[in-house]
Parts: structure tokens; sequence; C-alpha cells
């Protein structure tokens, strides 16, 4: 599965053209936001398949290793679908050999992981506020005073809004 560019030409797999690993991320953000209320749309949960390599790549994803790009859609999803675990594999030793067991604990880990893919950018506070509105979790990974300051400090009218701005400042030279 690969993601393709408006001229159907292949988004190379280094600049984030393998669109397996973030499936998911995708089913389990689609069935915590969507599913209760599109199921006219898709009537069933979106089942992500397990034990596979994309929920493997999609845990690996948490570690904050990737490209700008991957990092802020890794967090969003993970902020919607709460979808990241640290596995814990069980080894039992029979013998001179290890067995792994089927089913292994996995300890929710979203929080942590937005953290790591986000603090370096500064953009830890929006996605971990998110992850927190969204699913009623006080993480402590979150600084309301980071938070506060941020806000604090953003123009009145918004990043974007240089339309206002340059009326603003016509007005005031007539």
């Amino acid at each position: 599965m690969a993601i393709m560019n408006p001229d159907w030409s292949f988004i190379p797999y280094h600049g984030g053209g393998c669109a397996q690993g973030y499936s998911y991320g995708f089913a389990q953000a689609y069935n915590a936001c969507c599913f209760p209320y599109y199921s006219w749309m898709i009537p069933w949960p979106l089942t992500p398949v397990t034990n596979n390599w994309s929920e493997v790549t999609w845990e690996l994803n948490q570690t904050g290793i990737g490209s700008l790009g991957d990092k802020y859609l890794q967090s969003s999803l993970a902020a919607i679908g709460d979808s990241w675990f640290l596995t814990l594999p069980i080894l039992i030793k029979i013998g001179p050999f290890c067995v792994v067991l089927p089913t292994t604990p996995k300890i929710p880990s979203t929080g942590m992981g937005i953290s790591l893919n986000t603090k370096s950018n500064n953009w830890d506070t929006f996605y971990l506020l998110l992850f927190d509105i969204l699913h009623n979790k006080n993480t402590s990974y979150l600084s309301m005073g980071k938070v506060l300051d941020q806000l604090n400090s953003a123009p009145c009218t918004g990043p974007y809004c240089r339309i206002i701005q340059l009326i603003l400042v016509i007005g005031h030279t007539i």
C-alpha cells in the first residue's frame, strides 16, 4: 500500500509514502470518534488486524523517530484514537528454547508517545491537551502552565488573520 501525489507519482517510502504503518492508527481513530455517529455509512467498527506488522509499526511510531510530517500525523491519530501501547512480551524458557506467549500485556502509553513525538517542536501541549480532553485522561506529560503561557502569548486575532491586521494598520493611517 503506497501513498501517491496528485499527479499519480508515488511518494517514496522514506518521504512518508508507506501507508501501512498508519492503518492501525486510522482504524483506532475512526472507532474512537466516528463509529458511533457515522455507523449508517460503515455499519461496523473498523477492526485493525492485530499482531501484524501494521500494529508493530504503529507502536514503533511513538518513539519520536520520523520526519516532521510523520510526527504530527502520528500524534493526531494517537490523540484521537488513544492507540499507543507498550507491549511486554512474556517469555517462558522451556529447556534451551524461549517461547513467547501469544497474548502479551499492553500498557497504555499514548501520552508518553505524544510527548516524545512533539516535544522537540514545542507542539506537545496542543496534542496532549487534545488527548486529555477527548479521553478524559490526566496525563503527567501535560504542563498546564505551558498551555497558559502559549495561549497568553498568541495574537488575539490569531496567527493567520493577516487581513484584519492589514485593515487595522490601514485604518490607523487614514
